[in-house]
Protein backbone atom coordinates (compact mmCIF):
# COMPACT_ATOMS: atom_id res chain seq x y z
CA UNK A 1 0.00 0.00 0.00
CA UNK A 2 1.79 3.31 -1.42
CA UNK A 3 1.42 6.46 1.54
CA UNK A 4 0.04 9.46 0.70
CA UNK A 5 1.02 12.79 2.51
CA UNK A 6 -1.86 14.06 4.11
CA UNK A 7 -5.37 13.46 4.78
CA UNK A 8 -7.34 16.41 6.03
CA UNK A 9 -10.96 15.13 7.34
CA UNK A 10 -13.38 18.64 6.91
CA UNK A 11 -13.98 21.13 4.46
CA UNK A 12 -14.89 24.35 6.65
CA UNK A 13 -12.24 26.90 7.21
CA UNK A 14 -10.01 25.03 9.16
CA UNK A 15 -9.82 21.98 6.96
CA UNK A 16 -9.29 24.40 3.46
CA UNK A 17 -6.96 27.10 4.90
CA UNK A 18 -5.15 23.78 6.31
CA UNK A 19 -5.37 22.47 2.51
CA UNK A 20 -4.50 25.78 0.64
CA UNK A 21 -1.67 26.08 3.22
CA UNK A 22 0.19 23.02 1.92
CA UNK A 23 -0.40 22.86 -1.16
CA UNK A 24 1.24 26.31 -1.62
CA UNK A 25 4.09 24.41 -0.13
CA UNK A 26 4.08 21.69 -2.45
CA UNK A 27 2.79 19.25 -0.52
CA UNK A 28 -0.08 16.68 -1.67
CA UNK A 29 -3.16 17.01 0.12
CA UNK A 30 -6.43 14.67 0.19
CA UNK A 31 -9.54 16.39 1.87
CA UNK A 32 -12.56 14.94 2.05
CA UNK A 33 -16.22 16.39 3.49
CA UNK A 34 -19.30 14.23 4.83
CA UNK A 35 -21.75 15.96 3.21
CA UNK A 36 -22.99 15.73 -0.08
CA UNK A 37 -23.15 19.07 -0.74
CA UNK A 38 -21.83 22.34 0.31
CA UNK A 39 -24.27 24.58 3.07
CA UNK A 40 -25.41 28.30 2.08
CA UNK A 41 -26.06 29.05 5.97
CA UNK A 42 -25.82 32.59 7.18
CA UNK A 43 -23.17 31.78 9.68
CA UNK A 44 -19.65 32.21 10.31
CA UNK A 45 -19.58 35.85 9.25
CA UNK A 46 -17.24 37.95 11.29
CA UNK A 47 -13.71 37.64 10.07
CA UNK A 48 -11.21 39.25 11.97
CA UNK A 49 -8.63 41.68 11.29
CA UNK A 50 -5.31 39.06 12.12
CA UNK A 51 -7.67 36.33 10.02
CA UNK A 52 -7.42 39.21 7.22
CA UNK A 53 -3.73 39.13 7.29
CA UNK A 54 -3.60 35.11 7.34
CA UNK A 55 -6.03 35.43 4.23
CA UNK A 56 -3.63 38.04 2.60
CA UNK A 57 -0.60 35.37 2.91
CA UNK A 58 -2.75 32.74 1.23
CA UNK A 59 -3.06 35.13 -1.33
CA UNK A 60 -7.26 34.82 -0.56
CA UNK A 61 -7.94 38.42 0.76
CA UNK A 62 -8.69 40.09 -3.05
CA UNK A 63 -11.58 37.92 -3.45
CA UNK A 64 -13.03 38.34 0.36
CA UNK A 65 -12.65 41.77 0.07
CA UNK A 66 -14.77 41.79 -3.34
CA UNK A 67 -17.51 39.70 -2.12
CA UNK A 68 -17.49 40.68 1.57
CA UNK A 69 -18.03 44.44 3.46
CA UNK A 70 -16.52 46.19 6.75
CA UNK A 71 -19.00 44.83 9.68
CA UNK A 72 -22.15 46.62 10.02
CA UNK A 73 -23.30 48.81 12.92
CA UNK A 74 -25.89 47.90 15.17
CA UNK A 75 -29.08 49.53 16.16
CA UNK A 76 -30.61 49.01 19.83
CA UNK A 77 -34.02 49.28 19.91
CA UNK A 78 -36.26 50.86 23.43
CA UNK A 79 -39.29 48.80 24.85
CA UNK A 80 -42.10 48.91 24.65
CA UNK A 81 -42.46 49.65 21.29
CA UNK A 82 -39.69 49.01 19.37
CA UNK A 83 -39.56 51.39 16.93
CA UNK A 84 -37.11 54.40 18.80
CA UNK A 85 -33.58 53.71 18.78
CA UNK A 86 -31.98 53.82 21.81
CA UNK A 87 -28.21 53.57 20.12
CA UNK A 88 -26.08 52.93 17.45
CA UNK A 89 -22.95 51.09 17.82
CA UNK A 90 -19.64 49.11 15.95
CA UNK A 91 -19.97 45.66 16.97
CA UNK A 92 -15.98 45.85 17.88
CA UNK A 93 -14.31 49.41 17.58
CA UNK A 94 -13.68 51.08 14.56
CA UNK A 95 -10.46 52.10 13.76
CA UNK A 96 -8.27 53.38 11.19
CA UNK A 97 -6.10 51.70 9.19
CA UNK A 98 -2.61 52.13 10.09
CA UNK A 99 0.78 51.46 8.30
CA UNK A 100 1.68 48.62 11.47
CA UNK A 101 -2.13 47.07 10.82
CA UNK A 102 -3.07 47.70 7.13
CA UNK A 103 -6.86 45.48 7.77
CA UNK A 104 -7.57 47.15 10.98
CA UNK A 105 -11.29 46.27 11.19
CA UNK A 106 -13.78 43.47 10.81
CA UNK A 107 -14.99 42.34 7.84
CA UNK A 108 -18.37 40.26 7.70
CA UNK A 109 -18.98 37.48 4.54
CA UNK A 110 -20.68 34.36 4.89
CA UNK A 111 -18.87 31.47 5.80
CA UNK A 112 -20.01 29.39 2.97
CA UNK A 113 -18.74 32.28 0.48
CA UNK A 114 -15.29 31.83 1.96
CA UNK A 115 -15.05 28.23 1.49
CA UNK A 116 -16.20 28.96 -2.02
CA UNK A 117 -13.24 31.19 -1.97
CA UNK A 118 -11.07 29.15 -0.57
CA UNK A 119 -11.99 26.05 -3.13
CA UNK A 120 -11.24 27.99 -5.91
CA UNK A 121 -7.95 28.12 -5.09
CA UNK A 122 -7.16 24.90 -4.11
CA UNK A 123 -8.66 24.10 -7.62
CA UNK A 124 -5.39 26.28 -9.39
CA UNK A 125 -3.56 23.66 -7.52
CA UNK A 126 -4.93 20.64 -8.56
CA UNK A 127 -6.61 20.22 -5.34
CA UNK A 128 -10.49 19.33 -4.49
CA UNK A 129 -12.80 18.73 -2.09
CA UNK A 130 -13.87 15.03 -2.20
CA UNK A 131 -18.06 15.57 -0.96
CA UNK A 132 -20.15 12.61 0.23
CA UNK A 133 -17.01 10.92 1.91
CA UNK A 134 -16.71 9.88 5.49
CA UNK A 135 -13.71 9.07 7.79
CA UNK A 136 -14.64 5.70 9.25
CA UNK A 137 -11.72 4.74 10.87
CA UNK A 138 -7.95 4.83 11.16
CA UNK A 139 -5.15 3.03 12.92
CA UNK A 140 -1.75 4.68 13.72
CA UNK A 141 1.60 3.37 13.01
CA UNK A 142 5.17 4.62 13.73
CA UNK A 143 5.52 6.22 10.36
CA UNK A 144 2.05 6.34 8.75
CA UNK A 145 -2.07 6.32 9.70
CA UNK A 146 -4.51 3.96 7.70
CA UNK A 147 -7.67 5.30 7.10
CA UNK A 148 -10.71 4.11 5.88
CA UNK A 149 -13.29 5.97 4.30
CA UNK A 150 -17.11 5.55 3.12
CA UNK A 151 -18.11 6.99 -0.01
CA UNK A 152 -21.59 7.42 -1.23
CA UNK A 153 -21.76 7.66 -4.58
CA UNK A 154 -25.21 7.87 -6.66
CA UNK A 155 -27.08 6.21 -3.64
CA UNK A 156 -23.99 3.21 -3.09
CA UNK A 157 -21.40 3.08 -0.47
CA UNK A 158 -18.28 2.08 -1.35
CA UNK A 159 -15.40 1.42 2.08
CA UNK A 160 -12.08 2.76 0.90
CA UNK A 161 -8.75 2.33 2.98
CA UNK A 162 -5.33 4.23 2.04
CA UNK A 163 -2.43 5.15 3.71
CA UNK A 164 -1.17 8.55 5.07
CA UNK A 165 1.69 10.07 6.66
CA UNK A 166 -0.64 12.41 8.22
CA UNK A 167 -4.48 12.89 9.23
CA UNK A 168 -5.75 15.79 10.34
CA UNK A 169 -9.17 16.20 11.85
CA UNK A 170 -10.94 19.47 11.07
CA UNK A 171 -14.64 17.83 11.39
CA UNK A 172 -16.20 20.00 13.68
CA UNK A 173 -17.26 19.86 17.07
CA UNK A 174 -18.80 15.86 16.67
CA UNK A 175 -15.16 15.14 15.37
CA UNK A 176 -15.14 11.55 14.55
CA UNK A 177 -11.45 12.16 14.49
CA UNK A 178 -10.80 13.14 18.38
CA UNK A 179 -13.50 10.69 19.39
CA UNK A 180 -11.42 7.84 17.79
CA UNK A 181 -8.30 9.19 19.02
CA UNK A 182 -9.79 9.28 22.48
CA UNK A 183 -8.78 13.00 23.72
CA UNK A 184 -10.64 14.49 26.34
CA UNK A 185 -13.56 17.09 25.15
CA UNK A 186 -14.27 18.91 28.81
CA UNK A 187 -16.65 21.48 29.45
CA UNK A 188 -19.75 21.91 29.79
CA UNK A 189 -23.37 23.20 27.73
CA UNK A 190 -24.08 26.48 28.95
CA UNK A 191 -27.80 27.25 30.04
CA UNK A 192 -28.84 29.53 27.44
CA UNK A 193 -31.26 28.63 24.88
CA UNK A 194 -30.84 30.14 21.02
CA UNK A 195 -33.10 29.69 17.69
CA UNK A 196 -30.91 30.71 14.63
CA UNK A 197 -31.68 31.10 11.18
CA UNK A 198 -32.89 32.66 7.99
CA UNK A 199 -36.12 34.88 7.23
CA UNK A 200 -37.32 36.80 4.37
CA UNK A 201 -38.34 40.33 5.88
CA UNK A 202 -39.42 43.62 4.87
CA UNK A 203 -39.20 46.83 6.73
CA UNK A 204 -35.66 47.03 8.10
CA UNK A 205 -33.37 49.03 7.01
CA UNK A 206 -30.92 46.77 5.81
CA UNK A 207 -27.37 49.10 6.59
CA UNK A 208 -27.51 47.92 9.95
CA UNK A 209 -27.70 45.13 12.57
CA UNK A 210 -30.86 45.35 14.36
CA UNK A 211 -31.51 43.90 18.42
CA UNK A 212 -34.08 44.17 20.72
CA UNK A 213 -33.98 43.19 24.01
CA UNK A 214 -36.63 42.04 26.75
CA UNK A 215 -35.97 41.86 30.62
CA UNK A 216 -39.26 40.30 31.19
CA UNK A 217 -38.92 38.61 34.87
CA UNK A 218 -38.01 34.77 34.32
CA UNK A 219 -38.06 35.20 30.31
CA UNK A 220 -35.97 37.48 29.20
CA UNK A 221 -35.64 37.59 25.26
CA UNK A 222 -33.15 39.20 22.78
CA UNK A 223 -34.07 38.92 18.87
CA UNK A 224 -31.16 40.00 16.60
CA UNK A 225 -31.89 40.41 13.08
CA UNK A 226 -29.22 40.73 10.25
CA UNK A 227 -29.85 42.23 7.05
CA UNK A 228 -27.93 39.17 4.54
CA UNK A 229 -28.38 41.54 0.90
CA UNK A 230 -30.70 39.35 -0.85
CA UNK A 231 -34.01 39.70 0.81
CA UNK A 232 -33.37 37.95 4.26
CA UNK A 233 -32.68 38.29 7.64
CA UNK A 234 -30.13 36.10 9.55
CA UNK A 235 -32.23 35.88 13.01
CA UNK A 236 -30.77 34.97 16.34
CA UNK A 237 -33.56 34.11 19.33
CA UNK A 238 -31.44 33.67 22.67
CA UNK A 239 -32.79 33.70 26.01
CA UNK A 240 -35.03 32.17 28.65
CA UNK A 241 -38.02 31.02 26.75
CA UNK A 242 -40.25 27.57 26.41
CA UNK A 243 -37.78 26.68 23.12
CA UNK A 244 -39.71 24.02 22.48
CA UNK A 245 -42.40 25.63 22.10
CA UNK A 246 -40.93 28.31 19.49
CA UNK A 247 -39.81 25.67 17.67
CA UNK A 248 -42.97 24.22 17.07
CA UNK A 249 -43.87 25.53 13.93
CA UNK A 250 -42.47 28.39 11.47
CA UNK A 251 -45.51 30.60 12.65
CA UNK A 252 -44.76 30.15 16.36
CA UNK A 253 -40.88 31.16 15.02
CA UNK A 254 -42.24 34.90 13.56
CA UNK A 255 -44.60 35.19 16.99
CA UNK A 256 -41.53 34.49 19.34
CA UNK A 257 -39.92 37.48 16.98
CA UNK A 258 -43.15 39.94 16.89
CA UNK A 259 -43.44 39.22 21.05
CA UNK A 260 -39.67 40.31 21.14
CA UNK A 261 -39.58 43.17 18.93
CA UNK A 262 -43.09 44.55 19.29
CA UNK A 263 -42.99 45.25 15.45
CA UNK A 264 -46.19 43.85 14.01
CA UNK A 265 -44.90 46.33 11.17
CA UNK A 266 -42.39 43.89 10.20
CA UNK A 267 -43.32 41.44 7.70
CA UNK A 268 -41.60 38.19 8.44
CA UNK A 269 -42.00 35.55 5.48
CA UNK A 270 -40.82 32.25 5.24
CA UNK A 271 -38.20 30.49 6.98
CA UNK A 272 -35.85 29.15 4.69
CA UNK A 273 -34.29 27.27 7.78
CA UNK A 274 -33.70 27.47 11.37
CA UNK A 275 -31.77 25.23 13.68
CA UNK A 276 -32.08 24.57 17.50
CA UNK A 277 -29.00 25.95 19.47
CA UNK A 278 -27.38 25.30 22.50
CA UNK A 279 -24.12 26.39 22.67
CA UNK A 280 -20.99 24.42 24.59
CA UNK A 281 -17.78 25.41 26.01
CA UNK A 282 -15.47 22.96 25.36
CA UNK A 283 -11.45 22.17 24.85
CA UNK A 284 -9.31 19.14 24.22
CA UNK A 285 -6.47 18.83 26.46
CA UNK A 286 -3.96 18.60 23.34
CA UNK A 287 -4.37 18.97 20.02
CA UNK A 288 -3.09 15.59 18.60
CA UNK A 289 -1.07 12.85 19.25
CA UNK A 290 0.99 10.48 16.87
CA UNK A 291 0.20 11.29 13.32
CA UNK A 292 -2.86 12.56 14.05
CA UNK A 293 -4.02 16.00 14.79
CA UNK A 294 -7.31 18.58 15.23
CA UNK A 295 -7.97 21.92 14.18
CA UNK A 296 -10.77 23.96 14.64
CA UNK A 297 -14.02 22.99 15.95
CA UNK A 298 -12.60 19.36 16.64
CA UNK A 299 -10.61 20.55 19.31
CA UNK A 300 -12.71 23.75 21.06
CA UNK A 301 -15.77 24.82 20.85
CA UNK A 302 -17.75 27.58 22.67
CA UNK A 303 -20.52 30.64 22.71
CA UNK A 304 -20.96 32.29 19.29
CA UNK A 305 -20.81 35.87 20.61
CA UNK A 306 -17.17 37.40 20.60
CA UNK A 307 -16.78 36.79 16.62
CA UNK A 308 -13.64 34.05 17.11
CA UNK A 309 -14.89 30.43 15.62
CA UNK A 310 -13.89 31.22 12.62
CA UNK A 311 -10.71 32.87 12.92
CA UNK A 312 -9.23 30.72 15.91
CA UNK A 313 -10.20 27.73 13.31
CA UNK A 314 -8.03 29.12 10.55
CA UNK A 315 -5.04 30.37 12.91
CA UNK A 316 -4.59 26.82 14.47
CA UNK A 317 -4.76 25.51 10.27
CA UNK A 318 -2.18 28.14 9.71
CA UNK A 319 0.06 27.04 12.62
CA UNK A 320 0.21 23.28 12.06
CA UNK A 321 0.11 23.94 8.05
CA UNK A 322 3.80 25.56 7.87
CA UNK A 323 5.51 22.63 10.24
CA UNK A 324 4.18 19.66 8.74
CA UNK A 325 5.06 21.37 5.32
CA UNK A 326 8.86 21.35 6.41
CA UNK A 327 8.93 17.77 7.92
CA UNK A 328 7.02 16.41 4.71
CA UNK A 329 10.18 17.90 2.88
CA UNK A 330 12.24 16.59 4.91
CA UNK A 331 13.35 19.96 5.83
CA UNK A 332 12.46 19.63 9.87
CA UNK A 333 11.97 16.91 12.62
CA UNK A 334 8.55 15.26 13.44
CA UNK A 335 8.95 16.67 16.98
CA UNK A 336 8.47 20.04 15.44
CA UNK A 337 4.93 19.36 15.74
CA UNK A 338 5.12 19.12 19.52
CA UNK A 339 4.82 23.15 19.32
CA UNK A 340 1.25 23.25 17.94
CA UNK A 341 -0.28 22.29 21.29
CA UNK A 342 2.43 23.91 22.99
CA UNK A 343 1.63 27.03 21.22
CA UNK A 344 -2.21 27.18 20.09
CA UNK A 345 -3.74 25.39 23.83
CA UNK A 346 -2.95 28.68 26.06
CA UNK A 347 -4.31 30.57 23.17
CA UNK A 348 -7.30 28.83 22.72
CA UNK A 349 -8.21 28.30 26.33
CA UNK A 350 -8.22 32.01 26.80
CA UNK A 351 -10.23 32.72 23.62
CA UNK A 352 -12.53 30.49 25.11
CA UNK A 353 -12.74 32.11 28.87
CA UNK A 354 -13.22 35.73 27.01
CA UNK A 355 -16.45 34.55 24.75
CA UNK A 356 -18.00 33.01 28.16
CA UNK A 357 -17.56 36.29 29.79
CA UNK A 358 -19.10 37.86 26.84
CA UNK A 359 -22.40 35.67 26.93
CA UNK A 360 -22.33 36.25 30.93
CA UNK A 361 -22.53 39.43 30.12
CA UNK A 362 -25.78 39.51 27.91
CA UNK A 363 -27.47 36.56 29.17
CA UNK A 364 -25.99 36.26 33.05
CA UNK A 365 -27.17 39.85 33.85
CA UNK A 366 -30.65 39.34 32.62
CA UNK A 367 -30.52 40.62 28.91
CA UNK A 368 -31.30 44.18 29.92
CA UNK A 369 -29.74 46.98 27.54
CA UNK A 370 -26.55 48.24 29.68
CA UNK A 371 -25.28 44.68 29.33
CA UNK A 372 -25.72 43.99 25.68
CA UNK A 373 -24.24 47.22 24.81
CA UNK A 374 -21.17 46.00 27.27
CA UNK A 375 -20.96 42.75 25.24
CA UNK A 376 -21.03 44.44 21.99
CA UNK A 377 -18.63 47.21 22.45
CA UNK A 378 -16.09 44.85 23.34
CA UNK A 379 -12.55 45.73 23.55
CA UNK A 380 -10.06 45.48 20.56
CA UNK A 381 -8.67 42.85 21.72
CA UNK A 382 -10.45 40.33 20.18
CA UNK A 383 -9.06 41.64 17.05
CA UNK A 384 -6.30 39.24 17.78
CA UNK A 385 -3.59 41.26 16.87
CA UNK A 386 -2.29 40.85 20.18
CA UNK A 387 -2.05 37.02 20.28
CA UNK A 388 1.48 35.76 21.09
CA UNK A 389 3.55 32.39 21.42
CA UNK A 390 6.67 34.01 23.46
CA UNK A 391 6.59 31.15 25.78
CA UNK A 392 6.77 28.53 23.09
CA UNK A 393 9.76 26.63 22.95
CA UNK A 394 10.97 27.04 19.38
CA UNK A 395 11.37 30.72 19.61
CA UNK A 396 14.34 32.92 21.00
CA UNK A 397 14.71 36.60 21.46
CA UNK A 398 18.22 37.72 21.86
CA UNK A 399 17.21 41.45 22.68
CA UNK A 400 14.77 40.80 25.19
CA UNK A 401 13.75 37.29 26.44
CA UNK A 402 10.62 35.98 27.68
CA UNK A 403 11.07 34.36 31.04
CA UNK A 404 8.59 32.76 32.84
CA UNK A 405 9.22 34.59 35.95
CA UNK A 406 8.56 38.07 34.41
CA UNK A 407 4.59 36.84 34.95
CA UNK A 408 1.92 35.12 33.83
CA UNK A 409 1.22 33.89 29.86
CA UNK A 410 -0.77 37.03 28.18
CA UNK A 411 -1.75 34.83 24.97
CA UNK A 412 -4.37 37.48 23.41
CA UNK A 413 -3.87 40.87 24.57
CA UNK A 414 -0.36 41.88 23.97
CA UNK A 415 0.58 44.94 21.49
CA UNK A 416 2.67 46.64 20.39
CA UNK A 417 3.21 49.43 22.60
CA UNK A 418 6.55 48.11 24.27
CA UNK A 419 9.42 46.61 22.75
CA UNK A 420 8.64 43.63 19.73
CA UNK A 421 9.56 40.08 21.26
CA UNK A 422 9.90 36.68 19.33
CA UNK A 423 6.24 35.07 19.24
CA UNK A 424 4.87 38.16 18.84
CA UNK A 425 2.63 39.29 15.47
CA UNK A 426 5.16 40.54 12.94
CA UNK A 427 3.32 44.08 11.67
CA UNK A 428 3.34 45.73 8.40
CA UNK A 429 5.57 48.15 7.01
CA UNK A 430 4.82 50.36 4.01
CA UNK A 431 6.97 53.03 2.51
CA UNK A 432 10.04 50.22 1.34
CA UNK A 433 12.00 51.44 -1.81
CA UNK A 434 14.75 49.04 -3.50
CA UNK A 435 18.22 50.39 -2.89
CA UNK A 436 19.16 52.71 -5.97
CA UNK A 437 15.84 53.74 -7.23
CA UNK A 438 14.99 57.16 -7.46
CA UNK A 439 12.47 58.40 -5.41
CA UNK A 440 9.49 57.70 -7.20
CA UNK A 441 10.24 54.11 -7.14
CA UNK A 442 7.07 51.70 -6.76
CA UNK A 443 7.15 50.65 -2.93
CA UNK A 444 6.70 47.85 -1.41
CA UNK A 445 5.42 46.65 2.36
CA UNK A 446 6.95 43.58 4.37
CA UNK A 447 3.35 41.72 3.85
CA UNK A 448 4.22 41.66 -0.27
CA UNK A 449 7.13 39.68 0.81
CA UNK A 450 5.45 37.38 3.67
CA UNK A 451 4.24 33.71 2.67
CA UNK A 452 3.88 30.21 4.13
CA UNK A 453 6.16 29.38 2.35
CA UNK A 454 9.59 30.06 3.80
CA UNK A 455 11.04 32.14 6.96
CA UNK A 456 11.69 35.67 6.00
CA UNK A 457 14.75 37.28 7.90
CA UNK A 458 14.59 41.32 7.86
CA UNK A 459 17.91 42.77 8.92
CA UNK A 460 17.94 46.35 10.48
CA UNK A 461 21.31 48.06 11.04
CA UNK A 462 24.28 48.87 9.53
CA UNK A 463 27.17 47.28 11.37
CA UNK A 464 28.35 45.21 8.15
CA UNK A 465 30.58 42.32 10.39
CA UNK A 466 27.15 41.98 12.15
CA UNK A 467 25.09 41.86 9.12
CA UNK A 468 27.36 39.06 7.97
CA UNK A 469 27.58 37.49 10.24
CA UNK A 470 23.44 36.88 10.33
CA UNK A 471 23.98 36.18 6.57
CA UNK A 472 26.46 33.53 7.34
CA UNK A 473 23.52 31.70 10.03
CA UNK A 474 20.84 32.27 7.23
CA UNK A 475 23.15 30.22 4.66
CA UNK A 476 23.60 27.44 6.52
CA UNK A 477 19.97 26.91 6.39
CA UNK A 478 18.32 24.63 3.91
CA UNK A 479 18.27 26.24 -0.23
CA UNK A 480 15.18 28.11 -0.53
CA UNK A 481 13.78 27.92 3.07
CA UNK A 482 14.79 31.84 4.19
CA UNK A 483 13.94 34.73 2.22
CA UNK A 484 16.82 37.46 3.47
CA UNK A 485 16.08 40.88 3.22
CA UNK A 486 18.01 43.62 4.88
CA UNK A 487 16.24 46.91 5.67
CA UNK A 488 18.50 50.49 5.38
CA UNK A 489 16.98 53.13 7.53
CA UNK A 490 15.89 56.08 5.42
CA UNK A 491 19.17 57.85 6.10
CA UNK A 492 21.92 55.02 5.73
CA UNK A 493 24.04 54.84 2.70
CA UNK A 494 24.09 51.16 0.72
CA UNK A 495 26.12 48.52 2.40
CA UNK A 496 28.39 46.61 0.78
CA UNK A 497 26.91 43.03 1.84
CA UNK A 498 27.17 40.12 -0.04
CA UNK A 499 24.45 36.96 -0.09
CA UNK A 500 21.23 38.84 0.76
CA UNK A 501 18.54 38.18 -1.20
CA UNK A 502 17.13 41.72 -0.90
CA UNK A 503 18.38 45.21 -0.16
CA UNK A 504 15.00 47.70 0.91
CA UNK A 505 15.43 51.18 2.12
CA UNK A 506 12.92 52.45 4.66
CA UNK A 507 12.42 56.09 3.29
CA UNK A 508 9.30 56.78 5.96
CA UNK A 509 10.50 54.83 8.89
CA UNK A 510 8.02 53.18 9.68
CA UNK A 511 9.95 49.64 9.49
CA UNK A 512 12.39 51.08 12.29
CA UNK A 513 9.64 52.04 14.25
CA UNK A 514 7.44 49.23 13.95
CA UNK A 515 10.08 46.50 14.81
CA UNK A 516 11.30 49.19 17.62
CA UNK A 517 15.03 49.32 16.01
CA UNK A 518 17.06 52.06 17.54
CA UNK A 519 20.38 53.74 15.92
CA UNK A 520 23.66 52.38 16.63
CA UNK A 521 21.53 48.54 17.15
CA UNK A 522 22.02 45.42 14.19
CA UNK A 523 19.30 42.74 14.37
CA UNK A 524 17.73 40.36 12.72
CA UNK A 525 14.19 39.88 13.24
CA UNK A 526 13.37 36.34 11.53
CA UNK A 527 9.33 35.79 10.88
CA UNK A 528 8.16 32.41 10.55
CA UNK A 529 5.92 31.44 8.02
CA UNK A 530 2.71 31.74 9.82
CA UNK A 531 3.47 35.61 10.50
CA UNK A 532 4.64 35.60 13.64
CA UNK A 533 8.60 36.75 14.79
CA UNK A 534 9.97 33.31 15.49
CA UNK A 535 13.30 34.88 16.45
CA UNK A 536 15.18 38.04 17.50
CA UNK A 537 19.31 37.63 16.64
CA UNK A 538 22.21 39.21 16.09
CA UNK A 539 24.63 36.95 15.32
CA UNK A 540 25.81 33.59 13.52
CA UNK A 541 25.22 31.87 16.42
CA UNK A 542 22.43 32.72 17.85
CA UNK A 543 20.56 33.00 13.85
CA UNK A 544 21.61 29.12 13.91
CA UNK A 545 20.43 28.39 17.13
CA UNK A 546 17.00 29.47 16.10
CA UNK A 547 16.95 27.69 12.85
CA UNK A 548 18.42 24.30 14.70
CA UNK A 549 14.78 24.36 16.86
CA UNK A 550 13.24 24.34 13.32
CA UNK A 551 15.19 22.18 10.99
CA UNK A 552 16.80 19.24 10.95
CA UNK A 553 20.91 19.35 10.11
CA UNK A 554 21.02 22.81 10.88
CA UNK A 555 23.81 22.92 14.45
CA UNK A 556 21.46 23.80 17.12
CA UNK A 557 24.12 26.59 18.24
CA UNK A 558 24.58 28.22 22.18
CA UNK A 559 20.85 29.00 22.76
CA UNK A 560 19.72 29.00 25.66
Amino acid sequence: MSTHPVLVAGAGPAGLALALTLVQNGVSVHIINKAQSYHREQRGIGIQPRTLEVFNFLRVLPDVLQQGRLLQPMRVYKLPGGTEVATTMNISPIEEDTPLKPFNNGFQLEQYKTEAIFRSHLEKYGCSVEPATELVSFKQFEDHVEATVKKTTDGKETMETKSYRWLIGADGGKSSVRKQLGLSFEGSSTEEKIVLGEVYLEGLDTEYWHIWTRNDEGAPATVLLRPTGSGTSYFMISGKFDIDKVLLSHESIREAMWMVTERKDLNFGDIIHFTDYRPSVRMVNKFGEGRVFLAGDAAHVHTPRGGQGLNSSVQDAFNIGWKIALIEKGLASPSLLDTYTEERLPVIEFMINETVKISWQVAGKGHDMDSIKAAIQRRSYLKQFGINYRWSSIVHDEREPFRAEDGAKDPYGLENGETLRAGDRAPNAPGLVRVGMDADAQTTSFFDILRPTHHTALIFGEDSQRIASIVKGINACPQGTVVSVLILAATAAALPVDGVDVVLQDRGGIAYDGYRMTEGQTFAVIVRPDGFVGAVVSGEDETKGYFGRIFSGVRHAIVA
